[in-house]
């Protein structure tokens, strides 16, 4: 698990255009038509924080400190629920 919080050299994040063509075609078949705003809100939702939190980028370590910090504010129940999942 310490290999999670050691230091990356890979501060940025690359996507080669043909897995985001595929990302992109994907969106629409991986997230159902009823849950779309929910998942987008919960997406805003990291988004913003993110920024509070001045963190760049999407790694294992960001989303485990968000998922840490939710499961503190959120009752066990939405957290059960996946209403949060951490699909992005």
């Amino acid at each position: 698990m310490s290999g999670i919080l050691e230091d990356k050299d890979e501060n940025e994040v690359f996507v080669p255009s043909a897995v985001l063509d595929e990302a992109l075609e994907a969106i629409d078949k991986v997230v159902p038509a009823k849950s779309k705003h929910s998942y987008e809100k919960e997406y805003t939702n990291f988004c913003e924080w993110r920024k509070r939190k001045h963190a760049k980028g999407v790694d294992e370590r960001i989303i485990l400190a968000y998922i840490s910090e939710r499961s503190k504010n959120a009752k066990s129940s939405s957290l059960e629920s996946g209403k949060y999942a951490a699909k992005f």
